[in-house]
């Protein structure tokens, strides 16, 4: 069994949005009507929390198990994840609070719902930003720009450049300033 993902907060992250969305899956299902009955929420809302919260059920576990038997878990990947499940639990917690905002029935589990969906979407942001970082270093800009040259095979990383080499095509990736000719 390997733990050493684990020990750094990719690993650590997912645990905790595990539990999350098990908390979240639970309250979703049995929290209302002294647990007889499922949210109650009009179509496209339900639709939105039933997605996030089954889907990320079955994929952080996936994730973590990949992380236990000591399988790589490509980062962009698990980055596109993490986005994703961001912003539908953003989605699904934003609108099952305002749903349950002025409720009578079950106002204070639709509330504790939506606001655990909430920060469940915050920690899977912070997720996403920590393996952003981890991917592309410490220099994020808003502007990406590419830059064609040919005849290298390499991976270089200088100040300013990351540089990907696939075949014989090489490509200067640049976070930051527009590249200058």
């Amino acid at each position: 069994m390997h733990l050493g993902h684990f020990k750094k907060p990719r690993g650590i992250l997912k645990i905790v949005c595990l539990m999350l969305v098990i908390i979240d899956l639970v309250l979703a299902r049995i929290g209302f009507a002294s647990g007889t009955s499922p949210v109650a929420l009009f179509i496209d809302p339900k639709w939105v929390n039933i997605t996030s919260v089954c889907s990320f059920s079955f994929i952080l576990p996936i994730i973590i198990i990949c992380y236990l038997m000591g399988d790589e878990v490509p980062i962009r990947m698990e980055m596109l994840f993490q986005l994703i499940g961001a912003i539908l639990f953003l989605a699904s917690g934003s609108l099952i609070t305002d749903v349950y905002q002025n409720s009578l029935n079950s106002k204070d589990v639709g509330l504790a719902l939506g606001s655990m969906e909430i920060i469940t979407g915050i920690v899977m942001f912070i997720d996403f930003a920590l393996l952003a970082k981890e991917l592309y270093g410490k220099k994020i800009g808003l502007v990406f720009c590419f830059k064609k040259n040919s005849d290298l095979l390499s991976f270089t990383q200088s100040q300013n450049y990351v540089t990907f080499s696939r075949h014989i095509t090489q490509w200067n990736f640049h976070i930051g300033q527009p590249l200058t000719k």
